[in-house]
């Protein structure tokens, strides 16, 4: 799981950077003034600050799932170790008696 959770943040970090190399690149080759480049750029960090909330909102709430998932699996496998022991107790007493 720790590996899965470590390259889905490097495929992240990578496709981020790409974006931003990509855009910055495509905007310095564009025939534009300054001040439309300027506004551009801004347009699209802005862009890509929402496209990056989004991605990480996302990666969060499958996190939280997956969390979830493994918490009832925990708590479901201790009431079965429980009962499990408090059965072994009834058969050492009736051995016994």
């Amino acid at each position: 799981m720790a590996d899965n959770g470590s390259n889905v943040g490097g495929i992240l970090v990578a496709f981020m950077a790409g974006m931003v190399v990509g855009a910055g690149v495509a905007l310095l080759y564009a025939p534009q003034s300054g001040k439309e480049t300027r506004r551009l750029l801004a347009k699209k960090a802005c862009e890509l600050r929402d496209e990056a909330e989004e991605i990480v909102d996302d990666v969060l709430e499958k996190g939280k799932k997956v969390l979830k998932e493994k918490k009832e699996q925990f708590d479901a496998a201790i009431e079965a170790g429980k009962e499990a022991m408090v059965d072994a107790k009834k058969r050492i007493k009736e051995a016994v008696s």
